[in-house]
């Protein structure tokens, strides 16, 4: 049954650290508003993705054809790397020669640049203009002020910008298309980019009857939905989330075409298979519950809908809360007590999703009580959940069996994990090493028997005395897990109380082996490292400010080789 029938820099770090020291996870709600809020596929650019379902046998050869590929600041394609700058637009940089990086050329473009795909010779980039950036006008970056002037782009809402990079000397804008609304995520399944975000809120008298059940009982996901919750208080901001399909197949003429219009809030998105968008977001009539949409975008040409909707208790922080294997949806939330006792609890839920228009609920796991929900990762037939209170519980979820999950095994460690890697029968896990979030840590665990999970290393980052935070405590594509190589590549900064109180921003190299983790040298960074990876044995890393590539035939003494400003 369906609920819907229709449709300055371093101030930021500073607030950083004050969200960090007080346990607060609201930083991952700007990470998932830009767009950050997914791993990268392929260029060496973030850590694994999660990868879709093997197509059946029965498949068509269309439906091969229609890749999955998410977004990100930076894409590296036949020796050239292509930057989405939120400040200055597209800058591509030749590293034909990786020794010896080059600026090639660029394109201003007004707004902040979100993200970016590279297909064929063409760059489309996503901006916005929520935090109204111009990037035509100049940009200073003092090391102590904020940029001194806001000016207002030409747009409003989001825009994809068409550049023709052939020539990267001298790229060119072959199209714009602007869109309503401000984008959460997006990706590409094939000749379509499939956009999802938020319309600024508006006041609304009330949302229609129909717009919210009429029954006032959703029986269908067994969450009940008392009349009185349902129906909304009059003259109360109503969210409306979009998905907006755009047709690149000519990269020259993009065009709209579909879009759906809905009641909720896209926060984030999940998107496993060529099929199926799940969109979720905060439901506004029912608080601490979390809305989410089942998006049909099975058609190649783009045409989408949407079908069932369902509530489900509790909040997600990110998209990796939730995950569609094999035709059945898993979600893993923080769920709020309504009245006393209050006594929050960690709780997996389990829906069947082979009828889009009539999901049902197939379980209800209670994991733990009165420990906060820190990271989620699915991996096939599995699960990890970590939560936190005083010392980090690592959950092992058997899913094999849908309707009858279970928690398989619990390890308990200092500190918590903010973001899983599953590798195997093995799990990198990054977060903090202690209960106040001032000491970034990286652990190795092996969960070969779900049993008996164990943590088999742990390497603290930073100086000891000193206060010190991560970038991959939040945005996931940070980290890069480089299993082949060994390597695993994690920026983090501290504040240097030698320096008077002055920043260090830096990327750690950490030796990964099958059973333990290596502690190898790090390399200071102008600006936070925001990517980092390994191209012809050469790393390369990645600020706002500066692109810088090094020698790392000795890990433990990285020796520079180029810097592009």
């Amino acid at each position: 049954m369906s609920i819907l029938n229709d449709t300055g820099f371093r101030a930021r770090f500073s607030f950083a650290i004050l969200l960090c020291a007080v346990g607060v996870f609201a930083l991952t709600i700007p990470v998932a508003l830009i767009g950050c809020g997914a791993a990268t596929p392929g260029g060496g650019t973030g850590g694994p993705s999660p990868q879709p379902d093997e197509p059946s046998p029965d498949d068509t050869t269309e439906a091969l054809a229609r890749e999955i590929e998410e977004a990100d600041i930076v894409k590296f394609v036949d020796g050239y790397f292509y930057l989405a700058n939120r400040w200055t637009g597209l800058r591509i940089i030749d590293a034909r020669t990786i020794e010896r990086p080059l600026m090639a050329g660029g394109v201003t473009m007004q707004g902040r640049a979100v993200e970016l795909f590279v297909r064929d010779n063409h760059a489309f980039i996503l901006s916005s203009a929520d935090f109204f950036w111009c990037a035509s006008e100049p940009v200073g970056f003092s090391e102590n002020a904020m940029v001194d002037a806001v000016v207002t782009p030409e747009y409003e809402g989001s825009r994809l910008t068409v550049v023709d990079v052939a020539d990267k000397q001298n790229p060119s804008i072959v199209a714009e298309f602007d869109f309503d609304g401000f984008a959460s995520a997006t990706r590409r399944v094939g000749d379509v980019i499939y956009v999802a975000g938020n319309f600024p809120t508006e006041y609304f008298p009330s949302i229609p009857e129909d717009d919210v059940g009429t029954n006032g009982d959703v029986s269908t996901n067994g969450v009940g939905v008392p009349k009185e919750h349902a129906d909304p208080l009059p003259q109360y901001t109503a969210p409306r989330a979009f998905v907006v399909s755009i047709n690149i197949a000519d990269p020259a003429q993009p065009y709209r075409q579909d879009q759906e219009v809905f009641y909720g809030d896209s926060f984030e998105i999940q998107v496993s298979t060529q099929n199926a968008m799940f969109v979720a977001g905060g439901d506004l009539t029912m608080t601490e519950t979390t809305l989410v949409s089942y998006v049909d975008i099975s058609d190649a040409q783009g045409d989408i809908q949407l079908r069932d909707q369902f509530r489900v208790p509790g909040i997600i922080r990110n998209r990796f809360f939730m995950d569609e294997y094999n035709a059945v949806f898993r979600i893993v939330t923080e769920e709020f007590p309504r009245q006393y006792p209050l006594i929050w609890s960690v709780v997996l839920y389990v829906y069947d999703v082979t009828d889009p228009d009539n999901v049902t609920r197939l379980a209800r796991l209670p994991i733990i009580s009165n420990e906060s929900l820190r990271a989620v990762r699915f991996d096939g037939p599995r699960a990890y959940a970590v939560t936190f209170r005083i010392v980090d519980p690592l959950f092992v979820l058997d899913l094999s069996v849908p309707d009858e999950p279970l928690v398989a095994g619990e390890l308990q460690v200092p500190g918590y994990s903010t973001h899983l890697v599953p590798l195997g029968e093995r799990l990198v896990g990054v977060g903090f090493a202690d209960e106040w979030g001032s000491r970034p840590a990286v652990s190795l665990y092996d969960v070969s028997n779900p049993a008996r999970p164990r943590q088999l290393s742990r390497i603290e980052l930073g100086q000891r005395d000193d206060y010190g935070w991560s970038e991959a405590t939040f945005d996931e594509k940070a980290l890069n897990v480089l299993e082949d190589e060994g390597l695993i590549l994690v920026p983090f900064s501290y504040v240097d109380y030698d320096e008077d109180l002055g920043y260090i921003d830096a990327l750690q190299m950490i030796d990964l082996f099958p059973d333990a983790l290596r502690e190898r040298g790090h390399l200071e960074h102008r600006g936070l490292v925001r990517r980092a990876g390994v191209v012809d044995e050469r790393l390369w890393t990645l600020s706002d400010e500066t692109f810088k590539v090094s020698d790392i035939d000795d890990r433990d003494a990285p020796r520079e080789l180029g810097t592009i400003d």
